[in-house]
């Protein structure tokens, strides 16, 4: 029964978030956002609810979202973060669940501890993403931050969105991949069909090289898709 009430509740929440149009899109009807790709096509109908879930979430909490900028803004964290959304381009989802990873659920508060981010002067962030995470930490209070992110077409949001938060005096960007050398590394994105491309060459440079550059590191953060190890 628990698990039928759920199902219901769901499927409540999908109606009254998210329609599907007569050719296919999303709508995410209180953001007025049309995502352009079918429920079928690389969502699965899982992935949809969970999205409904997601936003349905950052709604409830106060999330409000500026179609005319393409700007999401939370007024209920402090220091009202805004992101950039691409609400047109199939990257929407996955901007979404990182910003409610970071702001609703606060993982990395649970996981580092808000008092070790308070007092720390300097957090390496390597898979910054669109910029999620350093606009987490930097909020915390986290004095500088050193954002990693290899891919290009999330370094472009990340660096958007640092500057949407006036935030270039704490988060420095580097559009690199982290190794144990100087090279160039093919990446290769086999489910991200929204960067329009499966693969894609980096430079990296060498982890220990990073390091060296600062005197005292408090933090390293890394979530870079399995490439921890």
């Amino acid at each position: 029964m628990r698990d039928v009430m759920r199902s219901l509740s769901l499927l409540h929440d999908f109606l009254k978030y998210i329609g599907i149009s007569h050719v296919g899109e999303l709508y995410i009807k209180p953001w007025k956002v049309r995502l352009p790709f079918k429920i079928t096509d690389i969502f699965t109908r899982r992935e949809a609810l969970n999205l409904v879930k997601v936003v349905s979430e950052l709604i409830e909490a106060g999330a409000v979202y500026d179609k005319d900028n393409d700007l999401l803004h939370l007024p209920f964290f402090q220091g009202t973060p805004r992101f950039k959304l691409s609400s047109r381009t199939y990257i929407f989802p996955p901007i979404i669940f990182a910003i409610h990873e970071q702001f609703i659920r606060e993982v990395y508060g649970q996981l580092i501890g808000n008092e070790i981010l308070r007092h720390s002067d300097i957090l390496i962030d390597i898979g910054a993403f669109i910029g999620d995470t350093p606009i987490y930490f930097a909020l915390k209070g986290v004095k500088h931050i050193i954002a990693i992110e290899p891919i290009p077409f999330y370094y472009s949001i990340l660096v958007e969105n640092i500057k949407l938060n006036k935030l270039e005096h704490m988060v420095k960007t580097r559009c690199v991949a982290i190794g144990d050398s100087y090279s160039i590394l093919e990446l290769k994105l086999p489910s991200f069909k929204y960067i329009g491309t499966n693969a894609i060459k980096v430079h990296t440079i060498p982890f220990n090289e990073l390091l060296d550059q600062y005197d005292e590191i408090d933090v390293v953060k890394m979530d870079c898709e399995g490439c921890e190890f």
